[in-house]
């Protein structure tokens, strides 16, 4: 079966290699009379089957392209299916059924359940067939249809966790409230390995916690499986968890706030006691063309080290901290092309090692540096965004699934969002309440409630003002205002 557009008719007919006329005209109706269309080419084929853009019949409402295609086995599922074929629609997201007789009706796809449908095939499932589609959601998908009559069927397993990083001894609040039963009246048990050695843990409710000690391991992959009263097991899903101090610089297990003058070259830190300033420390001036461009605990001893940027030269160098004095330091490679600003660190690729996040000012590219420790193992690219107005203010596991997530804002539409990664691959994303006023910018990221999601830390140009938003995932959940600091030449500049 084959496809192709006009603004009006979607067509489809099973001659492979034919000529159906495309672009002259799409199914049985012109599309073009000019060029190579005139005249219109003799032979051309028409579809078996084919639907308007603006289609009357309610299945087709919204939809546009036919993508994939696919045949039933014979034998595969119920004789009545024998022979059909299913085709997608991308623009709606719904699959369709056209029998041997001709009839088409829609066979998935309520509410464009199935996405951005490309493809469809038939493969091996549990001794028989099941459909296979490739869908756009979710940042690329493969899916599976299966028929299983009236046999018991698996659970379906979800799980989120948080925090998912901080320093040891991290507990960790795992919940599977969104795992559920096919089969009306199930019951389910919750399996969970938390992936540090100690014994799995079977549970009836949904929620669990559980604290990772520190050691020579600083990444853990909690994974839960869901089992029914009939002993079926769900597919496992995995929470990743990692160990690393990246925002207490007090010893406290709380997150503070690191600040820089830009003109001076001094630094200080808020201690912070949850949202409320605690206290602070002088740590020791730098050159003003040395930058804050991040904090991590790169050498593993339980303290925030600083991260510096050259602005000048290109210059990558980490301060090795011990509370707010500086007990050593170590170059990076450095990075000649000042457009690449350093915006965040995060451990992208799940080895325990908060990486480092660059995005280039001129061009709109974004870069990993792969870390072990302060060594720079291996870099991988991410998704460009060219318009350089948006800025990175940061990253954080905003999901609950223990990846980094990206945090954006618009400077100049006010515009804020969150890229929900897998790896460096972005697999879904949110918008964030806006901020129409640009003289507002994201400052920091960190847990300063204590309720286990990132915090915003705002600070206004101009002003001075500093405000935090307090988070629950992507909603905001509360704010607090903040001491002004009226000189404008503070920045505050971490954790990010």
């Amino acid at each position: 079966m084959t496809s192709a557009r006009t603004p009006g008719r979607k067509s489809t007919s099973p001659r492979a290699g034919a000529d159906y006329g495309w672009n002259c005209r799409e199914g049985a109706h012109t599309n073009s009379t000019t060029g190579k269309c005139s005249p219109t080419p003799p032979g051309l084929v028409d579809p078996v089957f084919e639907y308007g853009h603006t289609d009357p019949n309610p299945i087709f409402s919204g939809c546009g392209a036919i993508t994939g295609g696919a045949f039933v086995p014979a034998g595969s599922w119920p004789v009545t299916y024998d022979g059909s074929y299913l085709f997608g629609d991308i623009n709606c997201g719904r699959i369709f059924r056209r029998t041997p007789g001709g009839v088409v009706s829609q066979f998935a796809g309520d509410g464009g359940s199935v996405g951005q449908v490309v493809n469809l095939g038939f493969g091996p499932f549990n001794g028989s067939q099941a459909l296979y589609y490739l869908t756009y959601s979710g940042g690329g998908q493969v899916r599976r249809i299966a028929f299983t009559g009236a046999a018991n069927r698996a659970p379906l397993a979800t799980a989120i966790g948080h925090p998912t990083t901080g320093p040891a001894p991290l507990l960790v609040n795992f919940d599977a409230t969104g795992s559920a039963d096919p089969d009306a009246g199930d019951t389910l048990t919750y399996v969970w390995d938390f992936g540090d050695g100690t014994p799995t843990a079977m549970t009836a409710s949904p929620t669990i916690s559980h604290a990772y000690a520190s050691g020579a391991v600083f990444a853990f992959t909690a994974i839960l499986r869901v089992q029914d009263n009939h002993l079926a097991l769900s597919d496992p899903v995995a929470v990743l968890v990692t160990l690393n101090n990246a925002s207490d610089l007090s010893g406290d297990d709380k997150s503070d706030i690191l600040w820089r003058h830009r003109t001076s070259g001094d630094n200080v830190v808020w201690y912070m006691n949850g949202t409320v300033l605690n206290g602070g420390a002088v740590l020791t001036a730098a050159d003003p063309v040395w930058r804050i461009a991040g904090t991590s605990d790169f050498d593993r001893d339980g303290n925030v080290d600083i991260l510096w940027r050259n602005q000048s030269t290109g210059q990558n160098l980490i301060w090795f901290m011990n509370g707010p004095a500086i007990a050593g330091g170590v170059f990076l490679p450095t990075l000649g092309d000042l457009n690449w600003r350093i915006v965040g660190t995060g451990d992208f690729n799940a080895d325990g090692n908060r990486d480092i996040l660059w995005r280039n000012q001129a061009t709109g590219a974004n870069l990993v540096w792969f870390m072990s420790g302060a060594t720079m193992i291996g870099q991988a690219t991410l998704l460009p965004v060219p318009d350089v107005n948006w800025t990175v203010g940061g990253v954080g596991d905003l999901s609950g699934d223990g990846k980094v997530d990206i945090v954006w804002r618009n400077l100049s539409t006010g515009a804020n969002a969150v890229w929900f990664l897998n790896g460096v691959a972005v697999a879904g994303g949110a918008a964030l309440p806006s901020v129409p006023d640009t003289s507002w910018r994201i400052a920091a990221i960190g847990d300063y409630d204590g309720n286990g999601w990132p915090d915003l830390v705002w600070r206004r140009e101009g002003t001075g003002e500093n405000v935090i938003w307090q988070m629950d995932r992507t909603s905001i959940a509360g704010g607090v205002v903040l001491p002004t600091v009226t000189d404008t030449a503070w920045e505050a500049l971490a954790p990010r």
